[in-house]
């Protein structure tokens, strides 16, 4: 059974949502590390718990009434950070579908982000192989945003979940064939063989979009075109972002790296106390100003963290 959740409501679970999901992010790699070596087997682990995640959330109806949860403005003297938090947790306590959220937000972020950060560099032979698929499955992941609208109406929602299933099993069965033919060097080496590991990268990133995308929509239980394509955009973002830690690091001494990502923490921190954030580039995630704040801070935190790693395996 579908249930339509108020837009009010809806606000709350989805910065709920996108705050779990960003921790995730932090967590990935940490989480990808021990199985960095069986790619194919932390697929399947994590793909198990999605397909969970979107069934449980399909079906969990939310209380017919919920605690306030108080929005106040940075401008209201009385603003803090515990003010707002408290309630928020309050929330997610006595709300069976929030706690849901939270615990599956969580789960998704360490697949996507550890995936990306993790598993489909196993599948490349330099950095610059790496940057090239990481650049593939990106805009994977905003084709899934924007195509899963559509996909989800024509053949419904467990349709869609299947289907991206199939599609990243493909994917990866393609990547472990490439893997075992010892497919390497330039592009030009062998055309054909490249544009199937790209094509590889490119559907993978939309499985997983859509994946992101069907989980999203449940917390909803409803499909918004503008939430989705939000969510893909910054999935993209995020594995674009990924490159020049490929790329830039591998060439700096391990002083020049480390500083950098001290920049990115002190540009984390300052998004966090500022208050200047752009209100109408994050009102496409339906946050309040608090929430884009906290959004900004722990996105680039998490990309400090993904840099930092890089720059401790320097020699």
């Amino acid at each position: 059974m579908t249930y339509y959740v108020p837009q009010q409501l809806l606000n709350t679970y989805t910065s709920v949502f996108q705050g779990c999901l960003q921790l995730g992010f932090l967590m990935g790699p940490l989480a990808a590390a021990p199985l960095v070596d069986t790619p194919v087997l932390f697929f399947v682990v994590m793909a198990c718990l999605s397909f969970a995640g979107t069934a449980v959330l399909a079906t969990i109806r939310p209380p017919a009434k919920h605690p306030s949860i108080p929005t106040p403005s940075v401008r209201d003297p009385t603003f803090s950070l515990k003010s707002t938090l408290m309630p928020v947790f309050r929330f997610v306590r006595y709300d069976p579908r929030a706690s849901s959220i939270v615990i599956y937000g969580l789960l998704l972020g360490v697949f996507l982000n550890g995936m990306v950060a993790c598993v489909l560099p196993m599948f490349a032979e330099t950095t610059g192989t790496a940057a090239v698929l990481l650049t593939a499955n990106g805009f994977g992941n905003l084709a899934g945003g924007l195509s899963f609208g559509r996909v989800s109406n024509t053949i419904g929602r467990l349709g869609c979940m299947l289907l991206a299933a199939t599609m990243e099993v493909v994917s990866m069965a393609m990547f472990a064939s490439f893997m075992h033919l010892g497919v390497s060097g330039p592009p030009g080496d062998d055309v054909g063989l490249w544009v199937l590991r790209l094509a590889a990268a490119f559907f993978l990133g939309l499985g997983n979009s859509w994946h992101f995308s069907n989980l999203a929509a449940s917390i909803a239980a409803s499909c918004h075109d503008k939430a989705q394509v939000s969510f893909s955009t910054q999935q993209t973002c995020i594995a674009l972002g990924t490159i020049p830690a490929f790329i830039v690091l591998p060439e700096l001494s391990r002083g020049w790296a480390l500083g950098t990502c001290g920049i990115i923490l002190a540009l984390s921190a300052a998004f966090l106390v500022s208050r200047l954030v752009l209100l109408k580039v994050f009102s496409l995630f339906y946050y309040p100003e608090l929430w884009c704040r906290l959004h900004s801070a722990v996105g680039l935190g998490a990309l400090a963290c993904e840099l930092a790693a890089h720059a401790l395996t320097l020699a």
